[in-house]
C-alpha cells in the first residue's frame, strides 16, 4: 500500500491534554535574532508524547509549513509504536517509516524494529543487559555500553567495536554534589582523536540547570524552569578563545498550555525529560 501524503493537514492530530511548543532562535556576531526552528509538543494527561509537528523542510525551511510528523501510541502507559512522516522540498510527498518496541517481562526495552512505508523490515536495534550494564546492538558494525554504578548512575559509556570489543570512543562520568563530569575521549587510531569535558550542574530538586562543554572551544548552556517546573527557556553561549567572554548563538523558549488540571510534578519532569534527555 502506497501511504504518499500530499496534504498535512490529513496527517496531524494535534490532541492531548498537555501542549508545548517550542521556538528556536540563533544570532550573528551582531546579536541579531532569526527564527530557525519551530515545532509542537502533544501530551497527555501522565506525561506520555501523543505528537510532535516540526516546521519547515529540509529545501524549503519555511516555518509555516510542515515538513515532519511524529505520532505515538502506548500499551499500559509504555510506548509500543512510532509513526514519522516526514517531507523534505516544498512539492514534496510525505514519507511514512514507523517504529515498533517490544519489552521483557521486567518492562525493559529490548529490541526496536524499524520498517518502511510499504511494511519492509528497515533495521533492528536490539538492546541486552547484564548486571549494572546495557548493550544497545545497531545491525552495524559498532555498538553502544552504558556501565551504571549502585545507585543507578551511569559512570561510563562506551562505542565498541562488534567483533573485536575494541574501544571506538568512552565517556567516563564522575559525579560531586550537585554535578556531572564527562571525559570524553576518542582511540580512532588515525592521528584525529579527539577529547571534551562535559559539565552537568542540577538544582536541589535534580534539575539540571547548567552544561559546560570545554573541547577546542568553549560551550556553556543555561537551562530556566517556570513556577509551573517546566522548561521555559535554554540558552547556548559560546567561546571561540580564552578571553571566557561568551556570547548568546541559541536559544530555545518553550510555551506550555494545559487543558484540564495542572499536573504533577513527577509528570512535569517526565515531559522535561522527554525535551532535555539529559
Amino acid at each position: 500500500m502506497n501511504f504518499g501524503i500530499c496534504n498535512s493537514q490529513k496527517i496531524v492530530k494535534r490532541v492531548g491534554d498537555i501542549k508545548i511548543s517550542v521556538a528556536g532562535y540563533s544570532f550573528d556576531e551582531k546579536q541579531k535574532k532569526k527564527k530557525t526552528f519551530k515545532i509542537e509538543h502533544y501530551y497527555d494527561s501522565l506525561g506520555n508524547k501523543l505528537e510532535s509537528i516540526q516546521y519547515g523542510k529540509h529545501h524549503f525551511n519555511k516555518l509555516r509549513v510542515i515538513g515532519y510528523v511524529e505520532q505515538n501510541s502506548y500499551n499500559l502507559n509504555k510506548l509500543q509504536k512510532v509513526i514519522n512522516y516526514i517531507s523534505h522540498c516544498k512539492s514534496c510527498e510525505f514519507y511514512k517509516t514507523y517504529k515498533e518496541l517490544s519489552y521483557d517481562i521486567e518492562n525493559r526495552l529490548v529490541e526496536i524494529n524499524k520498517f518502511d512505508q510499504n511494511d519492509s523490515l528497515i533495521t533492528t536495534i536490539n538492546y541486552i543487559y547484564y548486571e549494572n550494564i546495557k548493550e544497545t546492538h545497531y545491525e552495524s558494525s559498532v555498538y553502544l555500553q552504558e556501565i551504571y554504578d549502585s545507585e543507578n548512575r551511569i559512570i561510563e559509556r562506551n562505542e565498541l567495536f562488534e567483533k573485536t570489543n575494541k574501544i571506538r570512543w568512552q565517556n567516563i562520568f564522575q559525579y560531586t554534589d550537585n554535578c556531572r563530569i564527562g571525559n570524553f575521549q576518542t582511540f580512532y587510531g588515525d592521528g584525529d582523536e579527539n577529547s571534551k569535558k562535559e559539565i552537568y550542574c542540577y538544582d536541589t530538586l535534580n534539575r539540571i540547570i547548567s552544561k559546560n562543554i570545554i573541547s577546542n572551544y568553549k560551550t556553556k548552556v543555561e537551562y530556566l524552569y517556570s513556577n509551573d517546573g517546566f522548561i521555559k527557556e535554554v540558552r547556548q553561549f559560546d567561546c571561540f578563545d580564552d578571553s571566557n567572554e561568551y556570547e548568546l548563538v541559541y536559544l530555545l523558549k518553550y510555551k506550555v498550555r494545559i487543558k484540564s488540571k495542572k499536573p504533577k510534578i513527577e509528570i512535569v519532569n517526565k515531559i522535561n525529560s522527554s525535551f532535555l534527555n539529559e
